[in-house]
């Protein structure tokens, strides 16, 4: 099992370690879904729940055929090698999606493009798929000047590219480390999560293998926000510590950043200045409810719904969709626990190790790069 998913793309060291000890001593069960992605057996199942009708959401494939191969076309009949994770563009009414070392467009008319990169692994600035990455991992868009930004998780740098597919690199460089400066004199270890932050301007980067959030100014300034040593702490700065942070949200109601942390099992709130607290997990004792009381097994994907304050979050080792709401109650939205390709309302939907997460802004839907199944799933 690792070594598959190690071959599709840069899932964090952590997660891996998640899903193979989920999978040990788990009594094996049939996968009967209509696609061969997974045939292992599936992590406990969480209990089920009855939410309000409103967070049981339908969830219909959106986009790629299910075959692991990179082709561009009409969204269903598209394919994909490695999903990751997306994010949408209000302005042009599409979305963007990390795959196996391109970055593919969800265009508005319907199909799948890959606007830079190519498949086989690199290192060059360059436009459109004379760029090369060493599998981009997370995405974000700034608003301001309509460029995408990505975390190159193997080549550990943080790019820009352009509307027009001008792929440049702004910050890090091939050298692996831990050090804060300008562009290519700053160092990351394995970014994996990308936020715009609206108030500062800047990027908020999940720095992986560094356990840190580091901040990327519009210049390739980085510092560090918080974080530093491999561990579990709540406090300011570098008193704060995490376990493998891969995604991050930016809250525009507050100017804080939301930071997923499947090391610890947690969902962690990082405010403007640094300041890390926890708001969810690390409980065995329930997987719904209260946020002080929700269990996790490895969050990953997550995004900000600017409509009502809500966060939704992707657990990769369940293989669930789930809401947090801004009164702090944790709900599953869409799967059951168990993995499969089921396309259905609530817990008759099937996940195969879903990654990225974005919300649609001018309708709410949801938009899940599902990882082990190579498609795009949509949930309403």
């Amino acid at each position: 099992m690792r070594d598959r998913l190690r071959s599709r793309g840069g899932v964090s060291g952590a997660i891996l370690l998640l899903v193979c000890a989920c999978l040990i001593g788990a009594a094996p069960a049939a996968d009967q879904s209509p696609a061969p992605a997974s045939t292992a057996s599936a992590p406990a199942a969480a209990p089920t729940s009855t939410p309000t009708p409103f967070l049981k959401r339908n969830v219909t494939t959106y986009a790629g055929s299910g075959v692991e191969s990179q082709i561009d076309g009409p969204l269903l009949t598209a394919t994909f090698a490695a999903v990751h994770f997306m994010v949408a563009d209000p302005d042009r009414n599409s979305f963007y999606v990390t795959d196996k070392n391109e970055i593919r467009e969800l265009t508005k008319a319907g199909t799948v493009v890959t606007v830079a990169g190519a498949s086989a692994a690199g290192n060059a600035d360059g436009t459109g798929t004379s760029a090369r990455f060493n599998d981009p991992e997370g995405i974000a868009y700034d608003p301001i000047d309509k460029a995408l930004y990505i975390c190159d998780y193997r080549n550990f740098e943080i790019r820009r590219m352009t509307p027009d597919g001008v792929v440049t690199t702004i910050a890090g460089s091939p050298l692996e480390g831990r050090r804060d400066g300008s562009g290519a004199d700053a160092q990351f270890s394995h970014p994996q999560g990308i936020a715009y932050d609206a108030r500062a301007d800047a990027l908020d980067v999940a720095d992986t293998t560094n356990n840190e959030i580091r901040r990327v100014t519009a210049a390739g300034v980085v510092t560090t926000l918080a974080g530093g040593r491999e561990g579990f702490a709540d406090g300011l700065g570098a008193n704060a510590r995490f376990s493998d942070p891969t995604g991050i949200a930016y809250d525009a109601a507050d100017g804080s950043a939301y930071v997923t942390d499947p090391g610890n099992e947690r969902i962690r709130h990082v405010a403007p200045d640094g300041t890390v607290t926890t708001l969810t997990g690390g409980s065995k004792a329930s997987f719904f409810g209260p946020t002080a009381m929700s269990r996790w097994g490895a969050p990953v994907g997550i995004a900000w719904d600017n409509v009502d304050g809500s966060l939704y979050v992707v657990d990769f080792v369940f293989s669930v969709v789930r809401r947090i709401s801004t009164a702090g109650v944790v709900s599953n939205i869409a799967g059951n626990g168990s993995r499969g390709r089921y396309d259905g309302v609530f817990e008759g939907a099937e996940f195969s190790f879903p990654v990225g997460i974005a919300v649609d802004p001018a309708t709410g839907s949801l938009y899940v790069a599902d990882f082990g199944n190579n498609l795009i799933r949509m949930i309403q």
